[in-house]
C-alpha cells in the first residue's frame, strides 16, 4: 500500500493561504474513496517551531482538520539549502513508520521538491510530485518592484535566472509535476523543459459547489440588506495587489445605479488597516460596507449571501497564470464573477458561459459606470440564471472529484 506524504516547507505561518491551499484541499481529496494513507507535514527551521505563534498556528490547523494527520518537524541547517531539512524529512517518516510502504511525496514548490529529493535518497524509496503554484522567477522579480521582465536591473536578472534554475532543478527531480492552469502547463514545457506527459493541470479546487437557500437568507438577515439589493463581495486577502481601490470604484457606481447596494468585505487574515482611507477615497458611505470577521469555514457558508464576487489582480506577469481557490470558492457558493482581464483564460471563461463581467481598472468614470449598470441590471434580471451557471462551471472546472482519477494516475496510486 502507498502513502501520501504532503511536505510544505517554511509557510506555516502565511496561514490563510496554507489552510485554504493545503488543509482545505487535503480534506476535501481524502474523503474521496481510495486515497492514500496521509501524512501533512510542516518543515521549519528548530529556531521557527521553539516560537509560541508557530506552534498556536499548527494547533489551530489541527482543528481545522482534526481526523488528519499532521506533523510539524524541525530542522536546523543553513537557510536555503536542502540537506538538513531532507534529513528531518526523513528521519520523521522513519520514527513515525511511515516508512514501511511505498512513499509519494507532494511538494508544494521547488524548494520543498528538492528537499523531498535529499529524503527519497536516503530512504531510497519514493515518487516525487512538484507541486507547482506559481512561476518562480516571475514571483521573484515581482517582489523586486517588477511588474513584466522588461527592463530588469542586473541584480533582478541574476535573481532571474537563479529562480529559473531552482524550478528547473526541482522539474528535474519530480517524477510529475501538478500546476494549476493551462499557461502554467506551458511554462512548464517551454521554460523548465518537461515533457507534456509529466504535467498535470490541478486547478485550485473546493470540495464541492454549497450554494444553501438558508444560508443566504441568514447572511442578509445578519447584514440587515432586502432581498433584491445587489451585493458586492470580496473575500480574502486585501492587500494592493488585489486592487482594493478598484473594488471600491466599482461598488461606488453600483452604488449610485441603485442606492440599495451594498459592499460585503469578509475579512478573516484580512489587509483592512486602509478601509476607511479607500472608502473616504471612492466616496462611499459607511453605511454602505459591511464587514464580517469570520473562519474560513464560516466564509464558505456566507458567501451564498453576496449576488456577485470581485475577484481582482495587478497587471503583472506573475498573476497571468493565476487561478486563487477563491474563485472557485466564490463559483461554488453561485456567485457569479466580475473580474479584470489579467487572468489569461478565465474571462474567456467567464464570457463563453456567462457568469460574470470583465472590469478593467483604467475605465474611465464613464465606463465604469456603464458596467455598473450592466451588472445591476443583469443581476435584477436574471440572478437565479446567472447562479445556477456559476454553480455548473463550478462543478464542471473547480470541484476535486472531477481531478481524483487524473491525481491518482500521477501519484501511481490506480
Amino acid at each position: 500500500m502507498k502513502k501520501l506524504v504532503y511536505v510544505v516547507q517554511s509557510e506555516i505561518m502565511t496561514g490563510g493561504v496554507i489552510e485554504a491551499q493545503v488543509i482545505a484541499s487535503l480534506r476535501a481529496q481524502c474523503a474521496a474513496p481510495g486515497q492514500p494513507a496521509t501524512r501533512l507535514i510542516f518543515l521549519e527551521s528548530a529556531s521557527e517551531v521553539r516560537k509560541h505563534s508557530v506552534r498556536t498556528k499548527f494547533k489551530e490547523f489541527k482543528s481545522f482538520w482534526p481526523e488528519g494527520r499532521m506533523s510539524l518537524v524541525p530542522f536546523v541547517g543553513r537557510f536555503g539549502g536542502n540537506d538538513a531539512p531532507g534529513r528531518a524529512l526523513a528521519l520523521a517518516l522513519w520514527r513515525e513508520r511511515f516508512t514501511k510502504n511505498e512513499l509519494i511525496f507532494h511538494c508544494r514548490g521547488p524548494q520543498t521538491t528538492l528537499t523531498a529529493a535529499v529524503a527519497q535518497s536516503l530512504l531510497t524509496k519514493g515518487r516525487i510530485i512538484f507541486d507547482v503554484r506559481g512561476a518562480t522567477p516571475f514571483e521573484t522579480i515581482h517582489r523586486l518592484g517588477y511588474a513584466w521582465r522588461e527592463n530588469l536591473s542586473p541584480a533582478a536578472t541574476r535573481a532571474w535566472d537563479v529562480s529559473l534554475k531552482l524550478d528547473r532543478d526541482a522539474a528535474q527531480a519530480a517524477d510529475e509535476l501538478f500546476v494549476v492552469s493551462p499557461g502554467l502547463r506551458q511554462y512548464a514545457q517551454e521554460e523548465l523543459g518537461v515533457a507534456p506527459g509529466r504535467v498535470t493541470i490541478v486547478p485550485s479546487c473546493v470540495g464541492g459547489t454549497n450554494y444553501n437557500e438558508e444560508n443566504r437568507r441568514k447572511a442578509r438577515l445578519r447584514w440587515g440588506v432586502r432581498d433584491d439589493a445587489p451585493v458586492l463581495l470580496y473575500s480574502g486577502r486585501l492587500g494592493p495587489e488585489r486592487l482594493p481601490e478598484h473594488i471600491f470604484r466599482l461598488f461606488r457606481a453600483m452604488l449610485d445605479v441603485n442606492p440599495s447596494a451594498r459592499l460585503v468585505i469578509l475579512s478573516y487574515l484580512n489587509q483592512l488597516e486602509n478601509l476607511a482611507a479607500l472608502r473616504e477615497a471612492a466616496g462611499v458611505p459607511e453605511t454602505s460596507i459591511m464587514v464580517d470577521e469570520l473562519t474560513r469555514d464560516e466564509v464558505i457558508k456566507t458567501l451564498p449571501g453576496a449576488d456577485v464576487a470581485a475577484i481582482f489582480l495587478e497587471p503583472a506577469l506573475r498573476f497571468q497564470l493565476a487561478v486563487p481557490i477563491k474563485l472557485a470558492e466564490y463559483l461554488g457558493a453561485g456567485l457569479p464573477l466580475v473580474v479584470n482581464s489579467v487572468f489569461a483564460w478565465i474571462p474567456d471563461l467567464i464570457n463563453e458561459r456567462s457568469i460574470g463581467w470583465t472590469v478593467d481598472h483604467d475605465l474611465v468614470e464613464a465606463e465604469l459606470k456603464h458596467a455598473a449598470t450592466t451588472i445591476c441590471a443583469s443581476l435584477a434580471q436574471d440572478r437565479a440564471g446567472l447562479r445556477e451557471r456559476a454553480l455548473a462551471v463550478c462543478e464542471e472546472h473547480f470541484i476535486w472529484p472531477r481531478y481524483v482519477p487524473s491525481i491518482r494516475k500521477a501519484y501511481g496510486t490506480e
